[in-house]
């Protein structure tokens, strides 16, 4: 769509203030997470040559691309978090850039700039999870470009089909191999199969895309190869909250038949939930007019396909926005704000579409204006918890003092575990197992290590587990345990515990509820 001169000299500027945002986020702010720390070990490992992952261990859904990228990264810049998230950000960029090409195609001039705005600046929750590597950085990069291929498919905009169908196959495949949430992306593609093109079945297109997808998703079956079954079972387990041991059950069938009729029993709930987890992640206000602008492209594409049998652009959005929510639903289903940002990556596209339909300008940018105060009152909330929770100083200053103390090994809940492995480049072993015993499947050697070490300690983290530290005390007290007490910023270390006290002990009585 064409815009005017000063319009399109705004865009620019837009992108770019998108982008000093995303570095002030990922310099300045430096927030991390237990699962980017994951991350961060694994292309630590893959440096040093110890180990080469196709997946994150112990989740065969998360592919390990992003983590040799960083690798590449670590060779030429050095093993820290600052050089860690440098694809992050390049990823986060990109995806942003193609969100705004998207916008510039499908949408007037009033809706680019409305687009346009949203996806540079969104809701800080959207900023933290595209920098988030490990399922969702990737999800913020592949399904807007997964996206723009398909609006081109639909409008046949490439010079060579074959090798264009055989490109977006390929992409899909690597995309999938990452992260199983651009699932609708690639579903969308294969109805644009079906019934795009003016009701013309492009059979050959599909034989390619297929055969692209296989190719990219290559590393994933040579993993299926080597570990028959590990994926599926992986997958299958998120989805019907199962594990291996089913299998060894008097009734494995009738065990798994259940799970799958518990599964659809969730569909009414997990399609209720939709709106609610959406508002958490971009605020209520945005939320009801992402929803009113979904009924609006649904009626309109459905509208003009019946008239014209011909799928426009924003009927490829919508068709997308269908294909998320069956997936959602059906496969997905869990209470996370973050599990709506396949969803919420399209809103600018559909919010911007519904706003440059309003013909009345005052309106127009009433609106606009009441949703970039929604933002602004909603992001200051999600910054400041980011700042003060997960902000990377905080973890930096624990693990120097674990260090210069000579604390080596530990127990601490999942994200302080393994952000103070990667902070201290695994001088300092903390085993993620204070609440749930499983999390240490993920590397399950260094529990071990840490069991068989003649004293170990304890960490708390008091910002989020204030509620866990006079229990723990108690339970100490409980055994006769003595123990030497220190306090490093928000973390309680609890040091001299003996190595024959297990979390499972020590914890008794007490979980992680109440986290703030």
């Amino acid at each position: 769509m064409k815009i005017n001169a000063r319009k399109a000299a705004v865009i620019p500027a837009i992108i770019g203030l998108g982008i000093l945002v995303r570095a002030y986020v990922v310099f300045v702010i430096k927030p991390i997470s237990g699962d980017t720390a994951v991350f961060a070990l694994m292309a630590k490992h893959i440096f040093e040559l110890k180990e080469f992952y196709i997946y994150m261990p112990m989740a065969h859904y998360a592919g390990a691309f992003y983590s040799y990228l960083s690798a590449a990264l670590f060779a030429l810049l050095g093993v820290s978090y600052s050089s860690f998230m440098i694809v992050g950000i390049l990823s986060s960029c990109a995806g942003l850039i193609i969100g705004c090409v998207i916008s510039n195609k499908i949408l007037n001039s009033s809706g680019v700039i409305i687009s346009d705005i949203l996806i540079a600046l969104p809701a800080f929750g959207m900023i933290y999870y595209s920098l988030y590597i490990g399922v969702n950085a990737e999800n913020f990069l592949f399904i807007p470009l997964l996206l723009l291929m398909a609006i081109k498919i639909n409008r046949r905009e490439y010079a060579n089909r074959a090798v264009f169908m055989a490109a977006t196959g390929l992409i899909s495949g690597l995309a999938l191999w990452l992260t199983p949430a651009v699932i609708p992306v690639v579903l969308t593609i294969m109805t644009l199969f079906v019934i795009g093109n003016r009701g013309r079945l492009l059979t050959g297109a599909i034989a390619l895309f297929l055969a692209g997808i296989l190719i990219g998703y290559l590393p994933a079956v040579i993993y299926d190869f080597l570990h028959p079954g590990a994926a599926f079972f992986r997958m299958a387990g998120r989805v019907l909250d199962l594990n291996r041991s089913a299998l060894l059950s008097p009734d494995p069938f009738g065990m798994i038949c259940g799970k799958i009729f518990w599964r659809f029993s969730t569909i009414p709930g997990s399609l209720a939930r939709i709106p609610r987890f959406t508002s958490e992640l971009i605020s209520l206000p945005l939320t009801i007019l992402l929803f009113v602008s979904i009924a609006v492209s649904f009626k309109g594409a459905a509208r003009r396909f019946i008239r014209n049998k011909y799928v426009d652009d924003i009927g490829v959005i919508a068709i997308y926005v269908l294909w998320f929510i069956i997936f959602y639903t059906m496969l997905v289903g869990e209470g996370a704000g973050r599990f709506m940002a396949p969803l919420a990556i399209v809103a600018p596209f559909l919010i911007g579409d519904t706003l440059s339909r309003i013909k009345k300008f005052k309106a127009r940018h009433l609106l606009l204006t009441l949703m970039i105060a929604a933002l602004i009152f909603c992001n200051m909330g999600t910054i400041t918890r980011a700042s003060s929770v997960f902000a990377a100083a905080r973890y930096t200053k624990l693990t120097d003092w674990l260090i210069m103390n000579n604390v080596t090994r530990g127990y601490s809940d999942y994200d302080t575990a393994y952000i103070v492995q990667f902070e201290s480049k695994e001088k300092v072993l903390v085993s993620p197992t204070l609440f749930d015993p499983t999390f240490c499947d993920r590397w399950p050697e260094n529990t071990k290590m840490i069991r068989g070490a003649d004293d170990v300690c304890y960490i708390i983290d008091g910002r989020q587990y204030p509620h866990i530290i006079e229990p723990f005390e108690k339970n100490l007290s409980g055994f006769g345990q003595r123990y030497r007490k220190d306090i490093i910023g928000d973390f309680t270390v609890y040091r001299k515990i003996s190595h024959t006290l297990e979390p499972k002990d020590v914890m008794s009585g007490i979980t992680a509820q109440g986290k703030r």
